[in-house]
């Protein structure tokens, strides 16, 4: 079968071969057929794999495959060198002494050239071989139907859902700790969280922690205490007797509900079990039959399915819904038999049968005799053997994909975004697979979809109109088996001691610190071999750097395709930074103040990813014609000549030349601050803008400008501050206005009418904060409608000094959670309409009237309307 890393050698040939190649040889014939060449392997390959055809041409093959990958590399730093050598700003010495060794340069241009069309040769010959032994390339692709559903069916658990549930919601018992157990892969986790988000509990205070082998109890009673009470502040100092105390204070009168997953060890519960006094629910969810012991009122041991409900579980998951399943019945009971009734093993199988092409029963018949193997082992083992065979039906560009995750610390959600550039870095993103118009991210996401559907990721989805996932995350079996092939393949080597990193690697890919603590960037090529050589490091596509002063040595790095200086007390950024001809993803949100930035950026021709920090200065450097002062004055950041750029966060049009963005067409994501109306024009005209989070202050803003923002259906979040609209004041409401705004934030705006009105029509805004004494000035009565608010789940109201009246109709904001009330000083009381939204968990009312607050405390007039709130606080009558 193909390697996992033969992805990787493509992509390092596309960067020479496809992108380099006319600079080198001068020739564009050679170039497309070095670019035609490339995607006849890759179809080949994608062939191979799907037909799992092995043999030792094949392997040798995919040698030949790495060694012109590795003769590309060499070609692109020997081309690089020479590009800088003959572009270096010069004095008259250092001219003569160039024009000394243009003969030594000369040759060298000439052996790049001659190496290139090796390669292209060699390129060709391979082609050749693959075709004679694999036949013609298909047209096959790694597009995965975007009708496959993420929602797996919940099956076989209902009536422990039930009456699990129903221990929770009985207040007539004391005690009330669960111990859900059972061998992992029977779905413990899934049935808790279905629990946990069940609507019926919404008004409970809630927490969700997972237990990690090196079990630190500081850190989870803190994670807890901030779950049920967000409202709290955990100090630096405070220690575990404090946190125990805290916890068991702010649960005493409250519903609540705390789930400990994945906890493997007695004492770990022994420490934890005094914050919670007899009326807390805890559910314990565990492997091992000692944790808890005599402290659960509740032992509950999940068993394995029926086989019926193996059958249903399987035929959900493998099969579209409409799909007539009478003649895979009996061979799909046989499978789920094979698979021990295991929830975990019949998802995973599911996923691999999801797939498959062709004659479907045939296809059930093999995967059915490749389980014919564990029918007389004991659970572990069967399990473990199904996701060796998950595994083994992943496609071969998948596989780099997948084995990356155990990078990742257990339990660890993993931010999609950031996982997605650092796969691109690494070159497990195909260019092949790029449909019209898509980008490597959408491809990446592609990726990590059909993993989703192949049920070896878990994935939380996210809000974002952008990206379909938030996070993802592997099963602990997963990474077992994942943390397992990692060795076995050889892709990477994962180092908790950095003085020992160089006994393993000689030239190093990735240099990143993933995890708690993590490693530590001081010195390149100096005594400290925290990094080493530069040698050693020269092939390195990924870099996070810790220290003050990136050292210049990262600049020879040619190969990078990741910089990162996140957590890192950088100062300035070294001119040489835009000399990097790969670099794909440039973080520069560093720790500190203002970040000192040459302006050179825009000279980096395939940057596609940029952060800035909030506060920058723009410094150009020019060098005057003797040659040794250089002379620095701010200006704007350019950014026009970065033409393969998707993400720009956080500009600001006082230290960036924003209209530049119109001519960036590849633009997707974009957060920005604007100061004048030109900008804010300049950024909602650019169409090729997918995401945009906008933040404008101090702009006098007429009705029109306003109404054209929000009908940008780019537009997911908008910030205004201290802004005035002039004219017919804030716009109606119109269809199309604000699909995807899901955030809105207005301080400090002279905006007259009922904001509340218009706003709640949004139809996707999640987040809406109102404050200042201008914001609705007119305004002494609101009404929030039946419908309105349909999916806001945070609201702040702040400084409305005229509001006496606010009225919530039955089925207004359904599912608010959070809401805070400040400074409405003339405000008579709460609304009615609170009651009827059983999902409100948190409540702070800020220096309101004292007859206000004196409504709503315990026993006064209006308690009832927000006795459900788990998380209720009032600070400070005002009057």
């Amino acid at each position: 079968m193909v390697e996992s890393v033969a992805n990787v050698f493509l992509q390092s040939l596309n960067d020479l071969l496809v992108e380099e190649i006319e600079h080198l040889v001068g020739a564009s014939d050679e170039a497309e057929q070095a670019k035609k060449d490339l995607g006849i392997i890759h179809s080949l390959l994608m062939k191979a794999d799907s037909n799992r055809h092995d043999s030792p041409t094949l392997k040798d093959h995919i040698t030949q495959l790495k060694d012109l990958s590795s003769k590309a590399e060499n070609v692109l730093e020997t081309s690089y060198a020479l590009k800088a050598a003959f572009n270096q700003e010069a004095n008259h010495m250092e001219k003569f002494q160039r024009y000394v060794c243009v003969l030594r340069e000369l040759y060298s241009v000439d052996k790049v050239r001659r190496d290139t069309r090796d390669i292209i040769s060699g390129l060709s010959g391979l082609t050749n071989s693959l075709v004679m032994e694999l036949g013609r390339e298909t047209t096959e692709t790694s597009t995965l139907s975007t009708a496959t559903s993420l929602d797996h069916p919940f099956v076989g658990m209902e009536k422990d859902m039930e009456l699990l549930l129903s221990m929770v919601k009985d207040e007539s018992t004391g005690k009330r700790v669960v111990k859900i157990s059972g061998m992992s892969g029977l779905g413990k986790t899934s049935l808790v969280r279905k629990i946990y988000n069940h609507a019926d509990l919404h008004s409970y205070a809630r927490a969700w922690v997972c237990i990690h082998r090196d079990f630190q109890p500081k850190a989870v009673l803190a994670e807890i205490l901030k779950q049920l009470d967000p409202n709290t502040y955990v100090r630096d100092g405070m220690g575990v007797d404090d946190l125990v105390r805290r916890i068991y204070k702010f649960v005493e009168r409250r519903k609540s509900l705390v789930v400990i997953d994945d906890i493997w060890k007695n004492d770990g519960w022994e420490i934890m079990r005094e914050a919670f006094p007899i009326n807390c629910n805890v559910f314990l969810v565990t492997r091992s039959e000692s944790v808890g012991g005599e402290e659960c009122d509740h032992l509950y041991k999940l068993g394995v399915m029926t086989e019926d409900e193996g059958w249903e579980l399987l035929k959900g998951i493998a099969l579209p819904k409409d799909f007539g399943s009478e003649t895979l019945e009996g061979i799909g009971r046989e499978i789920v038999v094979k698979c021990g009734l295991l929830p975990l093993a019949i998802s995973v199988i599911g996923g691999i049968l999801l797939h498959k092409k062709g004659d479907i029963l045939s296809e059930w018949k093999k995967v059915n005799m490749n389980l014919s193997d564990v029918e007389d082992v004991d659970e572990y083992k069967r399990v473990k053997h199904v996701l060796e065979l998950s595994y083994d039906a992943l496609p071969y560009y998948l596989k780099p994909c997948f084995l990356y995750l155990a990078c990742f610390p257990q339990n660890e959600e993993i931010k999609t975004e950031r996982l997605y550039r650092l796969w691109m870095a690494e070159g497990f993103i195909s260019h092949h697979d790029k449909g019209p118009n898509e980008t490597l991210i959408d491809v990446a996401e592609r990726y990590l979809t059909e993993l989703a559907t192949r049920q070896m990721v878990q994935v939380q989805k996210g809000d974002s109109p952008l990206h379909k996932f938030d996070s993802c995350r592997l099963h602990d079996l997963m990474l077992e088996l994942c943390s397992s092939k990692v060795e076995e393949e050889k892709l990477f080597k994962l180092i908790d001691t950095p003085s020992i990193i160089f006994n393993f690697i000689s030239r190093v890919r990735s240099f990143m610190p993933l995890g708690r603590g993590g490693l530590s960037f001081q010195r390149i090529g100096s005594e400290d071999r925290t990094i080493g050589s530069e040698q050693t490091l020269h092939s390195s596509r990924i870099l996070k750097f810790k220290g003050d002063k990136l050292p210049s040595k990262v600049g020879k790095l040619i190969l990078l395709r990741y910089l990162s200086l996140m957590d890192s007390s950088v100062r300035e950024l070294p001119k040489f930074v835009c000399n990097m001809p790969y670099l794909q993803t440039l973080e520069l949100r560093a720790w500190g103040s203002v970040l000192r930035l040459p302006n050179v950026l825009w000279k980096m021709k395939r940057l596609k990813h940029l952060f800035l920090p909030r506060d920058i200065q723009v410094i150009r450097v020019e060098k005057p014609r003797l040659g040794w002062l250089e002379v620095t004055e701010r200006e704007k950041l350019r950014l026009d000549g970065l033409d393969e750029l998707e993400t720009l966060q956080h500009i600001d049009s006082k230290t960036v030349r924003v209209k530049d963005i119109l001519k960036l067409n590849s633009l997707k994501e974009v957060c920005a601050t604007v100061h004048d109306m030109d900008s804010l024009s300049a950024i909602i005209q650019q169409k090729s803008i997918s995401s945009l989070r906008l933040v404008v202050n101090h702009c006098d803003l007429s009705s029109d400008v306003v109404k054209n923002a929000l009908m940008c259906p780019s537009l997911v979040s908008l910030e205004m501050y201290t802004c005035k609209v002039v004219g017919a004041g804030f716009p109606c409401y119109e269809e199309g206005m604000a699909e995807n705004v899901v955030d809105m934030n207005i301080r400090y705006c002279k905006v007259e009418g009922d904001l509340m009105l218009e706003l709640g029509k949004f139809p996707r805004l999640l987040s809406l904060w109102l404050q200042g004494r201008e914001v609705g000035r007119m305004m002494e009565v609101s009404v929030c409608g039946a419908n309105s608010f349909p999916e806001l789940k945070r609201l702040e109201l702040h400084r409305w000094p005229n509001l006496k009246k606010w009225e919530v109709e039955e089925g207004g904001m359904p599912k608010l959670s959070k809401l805070y009330i400040r400074t409405c000083w003339n405000l008579e009381k709460i609304p009615d309409g609170l009651r009827f939204i059983s999902g409100l968990r948190q409540l702070n009312i800020f220096k309101m009237s004292q007859v206000f607050t004196n409504r709503i405390r315990e026993g006064g007039q209006d308690y009832g309307i927000v006795s459900h709130i788990p998380s209720f606080y009032i600070y400070g009558d005002s009057r």
